[in-house]
């Protein structure tokens, strides 16, 4: 037996890390925007642009533009880009001053919604600061109390049900004597019918709420739950719900219908699974599945043997029965324990995987409250497996009944319960809240690290393109900590290769070890040089310096057509492959030209290059190339010909530099 503990917990342990997997997101949290937050522009901006963590569903999702004095200045023409993980608004031209950007959505990953807000300027230069807010523009999600019980209960229901169900099949059948078998299975059976009912009612109220939190703070988008990946799930879980239901009560052979019961709460758990923080990977997600259904095992099991325990005190048949179940119990508990063990630790360390995201957030938190909670539940329970010895055994054959140690063992039994529901409930609360990023690289256009003398500093820049406000964030840490109380922060650019001198600014600490600046930093496009220098009470200063590629803008504006041009990897370097993706769109309407061609070459007019490259198209309006590799570093123009029916064909050139790797 202890043989197969130990493969069981190896199995689990090892099995999420067998497969590939990624860091999970934390709901479809806001990355970036364009523009940033804070930045301050000379004129508006046609559409404000968001980009989040996870794809978002369509009709779920909402951003509004407010003026300082309160007033829509949105045009309400709501678009969904990148297969989800876009969203943009049209901003009224007659916009200006501080606008304030509101936005919420539901994550088609996990079905979590959040919502969040901020601002930036047009024609000003006093930009108000925001309370809370962080490295990217403010996320909040708003706690819904009645969601975090109609969490809690779902998992109690679930817990009941299927719990309860392995109990009588797996446990209650050990009982030798038929009709004790018998009078036991009554009260459970009785639980898992009024449980899987209870399930229902509660799976009807998941969705209202689900949306409820996504910030709308209405029932918005419930006529078309059926268009969204959250509703399928949502009624697939119905069906399993009802049709388990339907079996337990219609189905006269008991034994066949709770395992067709156990199956169709196996698919409960794992639509559950499909909504969870852990949907964004295969290996988190049976990871998730693997510990929830261990859970469900466990304590319906045990919340079945406290009831029939309570019998076990005033019938003396039933408690001899009683006692001859336990062995089977204890297996089934000691392995679902070393289950939990396994995925609870490998789901800590995929979603709070830094020290100080463990101790300073939320999430973390709970995260550390449900192992605190688990460690006396686990003490229990191995102190209960002392009525499996020998000797109480040997005590049990030799006398008809065994009150003290039945009233004992029913007492510490509840115990584990009510800490294990604890646990539940603060289960509930943690499902509620969106895993820490912090720690985790931002998704930024360029990201670097360097360790400093006092710290480990970390620079963000987005979008890293020149002559546009940038995004530029420092994080400081030190040991995994972070370093909040750094007096003064510097930031210092230069460009000694174009004779641009060096220019100081200094960040602004949003805490967390945080500190940030919006603007206009790179004036043209090349390879600068950031200097970081932080002042840090009783330490030596850390200082790095960082070179940052900054690109030309890849846009043009031409005759009512608007061109871009994207590259992967991000930045050209020489001797690198590359491949390009450009997009012609209608610059009123924004839409792509699907019946648009092209033609595509690589200029370098100063040494007169002259590269063609083949185009092919990838969907209507977007073409991509092959892989192309530079053959010089420096500026270069892309010129892109563009042929649309009906119309004359028009060349379009963007700037494109080539970087050098530095060694």
């Amino acid at each position: 037996m202890r043989k197969f503990i130990v493969f069981i917990f190896l199995i689990t342990l090892t099995l999420p890390l067998i497969l590939h997997s990624k860091t999970v997101e934390a709901h479809a949290s806001l990355e970036r925007s364009d523009p940033p937050a804070y930045a301050s522009l000379r004129s508006a901006p046609s559409r404000v642009r968001l980009w989040f963590a996870e794809p978002v569903e369509p009709k779920l999702t909402s951003i509004k533009l407010y003026d300082s004095s309160g007033q829509r200045v949105d045009k309400g023409d709501l678009r969904i880009e990148e297969n989800g993980l876009s969203a943009s608004v049209g901003l009224k031209e007659k916009a200006n001053g501080v606008i304030t950007v509101e936005w919420s959505n539901v994550s088609k990953v996990d079905g979590h919604g959040i919502s969040g807000s901020f601002v930036f300027g047009i024609g000003t230069n006093s930009i108000p600061k925001q309370e809370n807010t962080s490295q990217q523009p403010n996320t909040s999600f708003k706690f819904v109390f009645a969601s975090t019980i109609v969490r809690f209960l779902n998992f109690l229901f679930m817990a009941l049900t299927l719990g309860g169900l392995i109990f009588l099949l797996g446990v209650v059948n050990h009982v030798s004597n038929l009709n004790s078998r018998k009078r036991l299975s009554v009260p459970v059976d009785r639980i898992v019918r009024l449980s899987i009912f209870a399930l229902l009612l509660v799976s009807l109220m998941i969705w209202p709420l689900e949306v409820w939190a996504s910030g709308e703070g209405n029932l918005y988008g419930m006529g078309n739950i059926l268009d969204t990946r959250l509703g399928l799930i949502w009624l697939i879980r119905l069906i399993l719900v009802v049709l388990g239901a339907s079996i337990l009560t219609l189905v006269p052979n008991k034994e066949y219908s709770s395992w067709i019961a156990v199956f169709t709460n196996l698919g409960v758990l794992l639509t559950t699974s499909l909504i969870s923080h852990s949907a964004s990977s295969i290996s988190s997600l049976i990871n998730d599945y693997l510990h929830l259904t261990a859970m469900a095992i466990w304590v319906g099991g045990l919340l079945s043997f406290i009831l029939l325990l309570s019998r076990a005190v005033k019938l003396t048949e039933d408690g001899q029965a009683v006692y001859q179940i336990l062995p089977a119990f204890s297996k089934i508990a000691i392995t679902c324990v070393a289950v939990l063990a396994a995925t609870g630790i490998y789901s800590a360390f995929i979603h709070v995987r830094y020290l100080n995201a463990l101790t300073g957030t939320i999430y973390g938190l709970l995260v550390l409250s449900k192992a605190v909670l688990l460690v006396p539940a686990l003490m229990i329970a191995a102190g209960n497996l002392y009525m499996r010895s020998k000797r109480l055994q040997q005590a049990i054959k030799r006398l008809p009944w065994f009150p003290i140690n039945t009233r004992q063992l029913l007492l510490s039994t509840r115990v584990e319960a009510l800490i294990i529901i604890v646990i539940l409930m603060t289960t509930g609360v943690l499902t509620t809240f969106s895993p820490p990023v912090s720690g985790q690289r931002p998704n930024a256009a360029f990201y670097a690290e360097a360790k400093a003398d006092s710290a480990t500093i970390a620079l963000s820049v987005d979008p890293a393109f020149a002559g546009v406000t940038n995004s530029i964030d420092v994080e400081l840490s030190n040991g995994g900590l972070p370093v909040s109380n750094a007096s003064e922060v510097l930031v210092r650019f230069s460009n000694p290769a174009e004779g641009i001198s060096q220019s100081e600014a200094k960040a602004r600490n949003i805490g967390n070890g945080h500190y940030t600046l919006y603007g206009p930093y790179f004036g043209i496009a090349g390879d600068w040089q950031v200097q970081i220098v932080a002042h840090i009470p009783g330490k030596a200063d850390a200082n790095s310096t960082f070179l940052v590629p900054i690109d030309p803008i890849r846009v043009i504006t031409q005759d009512g057509i608007t061109v871009s041009l994207e590259t992967e990897p991000r930045w050209v370097y020489l001797g690198e492959t590359n491949r390009f993706r450009i997009t012609v769109r209608n610059s009123r309407s924004g839409a792509p030209v699907a019946n648009a061609q092209i033609k595509m070459a690589f200029l370098m007019p100063a040494h007169g290059h002259f590269l063609d490259v083949f185009t092919s198209r990838q969907s209507p309006g977007v073409f991509i190339t092959g892989d192309v590799e530079m053959p010089m570093a420096g500026e270069w123009i892309a010129e892109i010909q563009v042929s649309i029916p009906g119309r004359h064909v028009n060349t379009y050139q963007i700037k494109l530099l080539v970087h050098t790797r530095q060694q």
